[in-house]
């Protein structure tokens, strides 16, 4: 009997295990390194500078900043107007010489600023334009974040594994050996995508930048570090998520289909692995991501990568594992550190449709003022729920958002904050972990009460 009994108790015990152990398991492997590509945490990685002359005065300067600001809108540019006399500006930019009512504008790569004390922001010189003209600087803000490829990659990006472009030289036989490649590298990847933790739907997609295209694509081949005036070179691009660079752009000749498969078969790992923390948060190129793009994102990868909980918990788990970054260099500039970029002919908007464009901006900021004071709580609740990682862990934050949202605090210092306030420890646990917490613990509870309950019936027995 006494057999029996102990029988009953491990085979319980065991059944307890697992339900609680589960629930957990579930946990660590809610995000791949795909969906981690689709979550932002570096919002600005590239700035507009626009310098003007000294004897701009200061209200003009903010009432340009506050005009011209909407354009960028959801977008991963930083806008700013300085005179020639801030201190912020590299020597290139100082030596500007803006004419009245003129801004020279800089493009300024601002990823990853943290990674080597040696490091320096890569600076782009474009051109001097009319601020004052609203028709002529409308649409070379607008094109700085929109071009019909980058458009392509974010679209393809929601819906396939990852996106491989092909950047075509002069070389015909580089760019079929790239072509070749790519194909090769999608067809291994396309077998492999059932077994991945979390499903993709569609394998790698293959987009080709032909070589009377690369023009047009200047700005874009820039913020990979493409040398825009060499034509001699093809190069692999590989991206996932939110047009994220997977490593780096890889030369053709002189990358393998091994080499290629390795790096793509990264983006379907579990995110708590061992992989560096890099691979992850590879930079963005400069891109437009409104609220529809967001929920699209949200609709295809079941979580919203925009919400507050999700950064936290994202950048949680960028903590735990190896966060060394690879200084990214490929190829060499030219001389001088800049490459002088001319922006594609692009046709002058009207005054009026200039005006027409910053009217649907305007109106697509406005807020509902019934409904301001409760979007303003709830961002304030939502904010309150981060905490940065523990002491003995070195995190892994983006410069831009360590400045400007300085994400806070440990356990300890939130109960010294609030004290006379009881934690609610639901508020810290996202609504899709709870479910699976909620069962198990339920299920846990009823085992319980059989196991002594039949104990207390084999006892009398």
């Amino acid at each position: 009997m006494m057999r029996f009994t102990r029988l009953i108790l491990k085979r319980t015990g065991l059944a307890i295990t697992f339900l609680l152990v589960c629930p957990l398991i579930a946990l660590a492997c809610k995000y791949s390194v795909r969906d981690v590509g689709f979550v932002a945490l570096d919002q600005n990685d590239y700035e507009l500078r626009l310098v003007v002359s000294t004897e701009t005065s200061q209200e003009t300067i903010d009432q340009w900043q506050s005009d011209l600001a909407p354009l960028l809108r959801d977008t991963n540019i930083k806008l700013s107007i300085v005179s020639t006399d801030s201190e912020q500006l590299s020597p290139q930019q100082s030596e500007s010489n803006p004419e009245q009512q003129q801004g020279a504008a800089w493009f300024i790569d601002t990823f990853p600023v943290d990674q080597a004390s040696e490091a320096k922001a890569r600076e782009l010189s474009l051109q001097q334009i009319d601020l004052s003209d609203m028709a002529t600087v409308t649409p070379f803000l607008w094109h700085l974040a929109d071009s019909d490829l980058r458009s392509q990659v974010i679209a393809e990006g929601l819906k396939a594994h990852s996106v491989l472009v092909i950047v075509e030289g002069k070389d015909k036989s580089q760019n079929e050996q790239a072509l070749k490649i790519a194909e090769a590298a999608r067809a291994q990847v396309k077998e492999e995508l059932p077994d991945l933790p979390k499903p993709v739907d569609f394998p790698p997609k293959v987009i080709t930048l032909s070589l009377e295209e690369r023009e047009d694509e200047r700005l874009l081949l820039w913020s990979w570090n493409i040398d825009p005036n060499n034509l001699d070179q093809t190069y692999l691009v590989p991206l996932f998520g939110r047009g994220r660079l997977l490593g780096e752009p890889l030369p053709i000749p002189g990358t393998s289909l091994t080499e290629l498969s390795t790096i793509l078969s990264y983006v379907g790992q579990d995110c708590e692995c061992e992989l560096d923390r890099s691979w992850m948060q590879g930079k963005m190129f400069p891109h437009r991501w409104d609220e529809h793009m967001q929920a699209e994102a949200a609709k295809a990868l079941d979580f919203d990568p925009g919400s507050p909980l999700v950064k936290s918990e994202i950048t949680r788990i960028l903590a735990r594992g190896p966060n060394g970054r690879r200084n990214l260099q490929v190829g060499e500039e030219p001389e001088g550190d800049l490459i002088n970029l001319n922006q594609p002919a692009m046709e002058n908007v009207s005054a009026d449709e200039a005006n027409d464009i910053l009217r649907e901006l305007n109106i697509l900021t406005e807020e509902d003022p019934t409904t301001k004071v409760d979007v303003a709580k709830q961002e304030e609740q939502a904010e309150a729920t981060l905490s940065a990682p523990p002491d003995d862990v070195v995190g892994v934050t983006s410069p831009t958002e360590e400045s400007e949202t300085k994400t806070a605090a440990s356990p300890a210092g939130h109960e010294d904050q609030s004290k006379d306030k009881t934690p609610d420890l639901s508020e810290a646990i996202p609504e899709s972990y709870r479910m699976p917490l909620e069962i198990g613990a339920i299920v846990a509870i009823i085992l319980v009460m059989l196991m002594l309950f039949r104990g207390r019936r084999l006892q009398k027995d």
